[in-house]
């Protein structure tokens, strides 16, 4: 129909769009232009998680949704690792994060940095942080808001807690958070390692070895870009200390010479040359 219109305005356009065609096939540009199927998946997921909150619960569509209070979930991978032996990839889980300082990091920043943590770990679960004023306030936040409809977790998992005898007003906030979760009809469980989950003193530990290197580096780097050899004025090649010398004596001897009436610039000064005489007696 558009050739029967008007051909030449229908044949520039079809060669205006092969053109443009051929211009991103070959040079493939690194943009996400998405896609119809990518925003048909969120429709999807929602209309699945719609029809799951209006199946009536069975022992038979029944799933350990676990939330495990891990804090960050890189420094306690054991938890991590045994709530998803719990879910199996087959039901929901959510690592729960409680920030007793608000305000002191990036939260977008810190959601996109854990959930790749868990997507290289090949974990299937979710990542969520609160900003509490104490710990059984957070947990508390956690437990009542976390997870979508029956995508909600029905089980508590937590570290056990070694050091209870060190801090009773700690001690107090932890048992408080298990009687909150019995409260609202959870399960509870609590994972004991003999060497303990918390691996938080040795990230950093690594973290703190990993920047003295880099320092230690760069450092080094630039101590030997200043003594390199340099060519010098007397074709010798000198330190990074013998140029500064030179350069300072330099300085100081051109300092008292006089300005050239044509530049401005300082007039180097005459080499001396020294000559040794030699006798030589004739018979």
């Amino acid at each position: 129909s558009m050739f029967a219109m008007d051909w030449f305005t229908a044949l520039l356009t079809f060669l205006i769009t092969a053109v443009l065609y051929l211009y991103i096939y070959y040079r493939k540009p690194e943009a996400n232009w998405g896609s119809s199927a990518q925003a048909q998946v969120f429709v999807n997921a929602l209309k699945g998680v719609q029809s799951l909150t209006d199946t009536a619960e069975h022992v038979k569509n029944y799933r350990p949704k676990v939330l495990v209070l891990t804090g960050n979930p890189a420094h306690r991978p054991p938890l991590v690792d045994f709530a998803n032996l719990i879910t199996k990839k087959l039901s929901l889980l959510i690592c729960g994060h409680v920030l007793t300082e608000p305000g002191s990091v990036h939260l977008s920043t810190l959601k996109e940095s854990t959930q790749a943590w868990l997507t290289d770990r090949k974990i299937k679960g979710f990542y969520t942080v609160t900003e509490s004023n104490n710990f059984e306030e957070g947990a508390k936040s956690c437990l009542t808001l976390a997870g979508l409809g029956k995508l909600a977790p029905n089980m508590l998992l937590m570290g056990f807690k070694g050091d209870w005898t060190q801090d009773l007003g700690v001690a107090k906030e932890y048992f408080s958070v298990l009687q909150d979760a019995f409260d609202l009809a959870f399960s509870v469980g609590i994972l004991r390692v003999r060497s303990g989950l918390d691996f938080s003193g040795h990230i950093q530990a690594e973290e703190t070895e990993t920047n003295e290197f880099v320092d230690e580096d760069r450092r080094g780097s630039f101590v030997g870009g200043l003594g390199e050899p340099v060519e010098g004025e007397d074709g010798k090649a000198t330190g990074g200390e013998d140029v500064k010398s030179s350069g300072s004596s330099e300085g100081s001897e051109r300092k008292g010479s006089e300005p050239s009436d044509e530049s401005g610039d300082l007039v180097p000064e005459v080499p001396k040359f020294k000559f040794e005489r030699q006798r030589t007696r004739t018979r």
